[in-house]
This record gives C-alpha cells, structure tokens and sequence, in this order.
C-alpha cells in the first residue's frame, strides 16, 4: 500500500506467466533464464489529489528487492527489476541479438480497494475510485513504470537524460534521478514495449536491445 492508502498493490514474481483478460484472450508471459513481476495494482479515493502517490508506486514495483534467479529459501538471494535488468544488460553488453531483459505485468485490479464487514458476510467497496478516474489513474501508473524503467536504462548505461524525459517525470509527480555524464548522447532508446489488447495490461521488458527508438513522448 501507498502513500495514505491511495495505491494498493499485489505483487508475484514468475518464471512463466498466463494472464485470461477476456473468454477468448490470454496473454503469456515467459520470463526465460530471468525472472519477471506480476502486478495488481488498484486505486482508492485518495489517488484522485495525490499524484506522486502514483508515481512512488510505481517506484516502488521497479525498487522492490523480491527477484531471484534460483529457488526462493536456496540462498541465492533477491533483486529489484532495476537491479537484475542491469545486470542482465551488462553481461549482454557486445553480446549478438536481444538481451533477456526483465518482464512486467501490469494489471488493474480495483477490487483490491474493499472493507470486508461481518466476518465475510458483506464486502463494502466505498473508497474505490469511480471507473474512469481509474482508467487515467492506471495509465498514469503504467506510464510511470515506463519512464522511470527508461530512465534507469540511461544511467545504467551512462547515457544522459533527455529534457523532454525529465519533465516528462516531473509531469507524472516525480523527480529526475542524478545521472551520470554522458558517454553516447547520440544513442537511441532501446525499451522494448509489449501491450495486450484493450491495454488491460501492460508487459515492459526495460534494458533489452531492441524495441523502439526514441519517439518515447
């Protein structure tokens, strides 16, 4: 949970993952050799005034230390979704084709946001934020996750942050991280976007060497 209650959250890591959005439709997820985050994510009332409460959610899915690469309890220990994507890309780095990359599942789960009342009997459903204050506050947090995943793929590679991204964060209810000098500040963009239809979720794969290019306003 967020900030005052305004973004809860429900977090699983997978190695494979199948996600039914419709009778007819499922999207499938496989992580490969890495390890991917699966995330439901619903909004209260107190999202409507909070903006950054939004933006630090989805800090918070990127920084959270709940990866691993072995057996959960087999002492290979965690990592963040910004920590494993570098390191998938630093032993990618000269490599031929596309890194693995780290994938993330978004998914709007409004239900999370109940009061269960008389030992289960009733479930009360008052704070929720009405459906389309929750439609633009998801893509609001989706299009955080995104940008703070790009960001983080510049200064993992040394690369400056463009203006139009910083205020792009600032615009979203966050601030620009610190970034190192830039070493290629004529490289393009390699955040590779995969959306579901209907945009009922989201899977992003920061840090892998193809995808688009720029052109990420």
């Amino acid at each position: 949970m967020s900030e005052h209650g305004a973004v809860k959250l429900v977090i699983q890591r997978f190695r494979t993952a199948s996600l039914l959005i419709a009778p007819n439709e499922t999207v499938q997820v496989d992580a490969g050799n890495s390890c991917g985050l699966l995330v439901y994510v619903s909004f209260s009332k107190a999202a409507e005034t909070n903006k950054s409460a939004v933006f630090n959610a989805a800090k918070t899915v990127l920084n959270l230390s709940v990866l691993t690469k072995g057996v959960w309890g087999d002492g290979s220990g965690t990592a963040s979704v910004v920590d494993l994507a570098r390191e998938l890309d630093s032993k990618s780095k000269g490599s031929v084709g596309e890194s693995e990359g780290v994938p993330i599942v978004l998914v709007p789960q409004a239900n999370l946001v109940s009061k269960v009342k008389n030992s289960g009997k009733s479930i009360q459903y008052h704070g929720q934020v009405a459906k389309s204050i929750g439609e633009e506050l998801f893509q609001s947090f989706v299009r955080s996750v995104e940008l703070i995943a790009l960001e983080q793929q510049h200064i993992a590679r040394e690369e400056e942050i463009s203006e139009p991204l910083k205020k792009a964060l600032i615009d979203l209810g966050g601030a620009p991280s610190d970034s190192p000098p830039s070493k290629n500040s004529g490289g393009g963009v390699d955040l590779q976007i995969h959306r579901c239809p209907l945009r009922k979720c989201l899977e992003i794969q920061p840090f892998t060497r193809a995808g688009m290019t720029q052109g990420f306003l």
